[in-house]
């Protein structure tokens, strides 16, 4: 691939280390930033951390929202680092790759331990088996200490002991924070309904809509006309409104609206 391949394409960084290879792999490439720097130079990784975006066509960095509201298609590093490899950096990684699975085949359970927590699975060697349906999942993902929301009083519970061997219920959450999150989702909803009194959002037309959605790290509220956000409203003052009525149920529920 070449770098007019690139045009309209963002590549999204979720990690530092993912941001740090991919500026390595533009500089190797012979690109720089609009400054004429190295991409070496800086990642700015920690302006938007997992959501930072790189166009290397037109050599800038941005959040991913604002890629996909310009129409780019979204790419992750690992598409970017396998399909403009180059020679030298593919002999490095996999020189590594091969050093480190050695390493922690022959390791002890405390040394792989440590080896996981500084190394992905592919750099250890270790192949990740994704499961093709709900019912293999649930059969080899069984956790501790997931949780539920109650029927009866909306209260977040916790399920200490999940047996090897059973499958998973569709209603369990890995996380308490991940329940609170799911439980504020399920209020905001009902009050936004509420708050629009029948009204629907026509994402195919030309209309403006008020939006309330989570950018980078942060909540904002914007317009919004064809950019479909689970939070919309026929009015900026209703928008705004709903916005400091409920902004804790918000707040905690960021990640899901």
């Amino acid at each position: 691939m070449e770098l007019k391949d690139l045009k309209n394409v963002a590549i999204n960084c979720e990690t530092l280390d993912e941001a740090r290879e991919c500026c390595e792999l533009a500089d190797k490439l012979g690109w720089k930033w609009k400054s004429d720097n190295s991409f070496c130079s800086e990642t700015y990784w920690d302006y938007y951390e997992e959501e930072t975006c790189y166009d290397f066509c037109e050599c800038y960095f941005s959040p991913k929202c604002r890629f996909t509201e310009n129409n780019y298609t979204i790419k992750p590093a690992s598409w970017f680092l396998e399909n403009f490899k180059t020679k030298d950096n593919m002999e490095e990684k996999e020189a590594k790759k091969g050093t480190l699975a050695e390493m922690y085949a022959c390791a002890n359970d405390e040394l792989k331990k440590v080896l996981e927590s500084k190394f992905s699975k592919d750099e250890l060697g270790i192949e990740v088996r994704l499961p093709n349906t709900w019912e293999e999942f649930s059969k080899e993902n069984v956790t501790n200490n997931e949780y539920y929301i109650d029927y009866r009083d909306s209260e977040i519970c916790i399920i200490p002991n999940c047996l090897n061997g059973l499958e998973k219920e569709k209603c369990l959450l890995p996380s308490k924070q991940s329940a609170e999150a799911h439980l504020a989702l399920m209020q905001l909803e009902q009050l936004r309904d509420c708050y629009r009194q029948g009204w629907l959002p026509n994402w195919g037309d030309g209309s403006n809509k008020y939006t309330i959605y989570k950018e980078c790290n942060s909540v904002v509220t914007e317009r919004s006309i064809h950019v479909n956000h689970f939070l919309a409203f026929q009015t900026e003052k209703l928008c705004e409104k709903f916005y400091e009525n409920f902004k804790d149920l918000i707040k905690t529920s960021r990640d899901l609206i």
